[in-house]
């Protein structure tokens, strides 16, 4: 379980103690017989001063073709991880309006080059760059499914709309986000607080 201190912004694993500066979900729609896909994105709070970056941690993913599971997962997640926020296609309004209705807390943010064509290309650049093993930035933890995803997409796929490849767009959406939203880390001690309930 993930909780936010309020005081200081900065997400508490309750369990391996782990810290965080964001915490995003990348959220990508059934398309055609391909099940919808859900992953969460956790940003280190500390710096990787060798990377020069602060790591990336993939901490959980969810794969379904029904509408109601994808509600269900990201009732689930928002509240075990405190996802916030979620990043995702908005314009397939169908689906979206169906989410809102099963679930009005049910929000997405547009995705950076979400209507983009071409946007595979850029986000496997991108995924490419952060897992590179000198510089290793992007950390997949045991989900296997991502990894296996895309180590199996042919390149040929790689121009066609993210959305055709669920796991690759919901990937490239929450990373993307990261990758450009980077919040500025306070000056302060965050040392936890003997009061601070998980």
């Amino acid at each position: 379980m993930i909780r936010k201190d309020d005081s200081t912004g900065i997400f508490l694993d309750c369990e391996t103690s782990g810290r965080y500066l964001q915490i995003v979900g990348g959220l990508a729609w059934p398309f055609g017989e391909r099940p919808g896909y859900l992953i969460v994105v956790a940003e280190d709070f500390w710096e990787d001063r060798t990377l020069g970056a602060r790591p990336l941690n993939i901490i959980a993913e969810r794969e379904s073709p029904d509408m109601d599971d994808i509600v269900r997962h990201y009732r689930e997640l928002s509240g075990l991880l405190s996802v916030g926020p979620w990043v995702s296609d908005p314009e397939n309004r169908g689906m979206l309006r169906y989410c809102q209705q099963k679930n009005p807390q049910f929000s997405l943010y547009p995705a950076p080059y979400f209507d983009d064509p071409r946007n595979l290309e850029y986000y496997f650049q991108l995924f490419r760059t952060l897992t590179k093993e000198e510089r290793k930035v992007l950390h997949f933890n045991n989900h296997e499914m991502i990894r296996g995803y895309l180590n199996g997409l042919p390149p040929e796929e790689f121009s066609k709309p993210a959305k055709e490849h669920p796991p690759a767009a919901a990937l490239g959406y929450a990373i993307t986000y990261l990758d450009q939203n980077k919040p500025v880390k306070q000056r302060k001690s965050h040392r936890r607080r003997d009061g601070m309930v998980c």
